[in-house]
């Protein structure tokens, strides 16, 4: 969620697994620690696009990397998710044609506007009749468990399910979280939230 941390964790997935990226990862935090912890056009440059790039080269694959909960940056004002996606836009268009970028996120403009300006962006709403469809399922068998495995009798009411999936706004992630704190509250409590 710091927007500080997100390359260098990031970084730090890329040397793990390719020792390429990690001796140029290397070298560039010995030259700069602050590279490290403060989030800049050139961290995102030594931390991101150089490693992927060196990666890029030696796989003929497509590299492929994934932002996901861009929107749930700390200090997530406008200012600060405008800024970053910016940085992350511009970064897009020094990779190599053999890199995707993947950016879930909420579809706010001053998230988006920036990444769908760079080139090769090809956005999508995921919000779908499908989607929508594959929360309804999750919940209608997630709760009835719920339920069974705390003896409630008359719940799930319908209701109930058409409120959690309107909420839930076609996003099983949230559907995901929304049942795990159900089953919490009534393990805790013995009844339903």
């Amino acid at each position: 969620g710091n927007q500080h941390f997100i390359f260098p964790t990031i970084a730090l997935q890329l040397a793990t697994r390719f020792p390429a990226a990690a001796v140029l990862l290397h070298d560039a935090l010995k030259r700069n620690e602050t590279l490290a912890t403060k989030f800049s056009e050139q961290q995102v440059d030594a931390l991101f696009i150089k490693p992927l790039s060196a990666i890029a080269r030696h796989d003929p694959g497509v590299v492929v990397t994934l932002f996901d909960g861009v929107d749930e940056l700390a200090n997530g004002d406008g200012a600060t998710l405008s800024r970053f996606t910016s940085i992350l836009a511009e970064a897009t268009r020094h990779l190599p044609g053999n890199v995707r970028v993947l950016v879930f996120s909420r579809p706010e403009s001053y998230i988006t506007t920036r990444i769908r300006d760079a080139p090769s962006v090809f956005g999508s709403d995921l919000l779908t009749e499908e989607s929508r469809q594959d929360v309804r399922h999750f919940f209608e068998a997630k709760l009835p468990e719920i339920a069974e495995l705390n003896q409630l009798q008359d719940w799930p009411m319908p209701e109930s399910i058409d409120l959690l999936c309107e909420c839930a706004a076609g996003h099983l992630g949230w559907a995901s979280l929304a049942i795990r704190w159900i089953g919490r509250e009534v393990e805790a409590t013995g009844n339903t939230p």
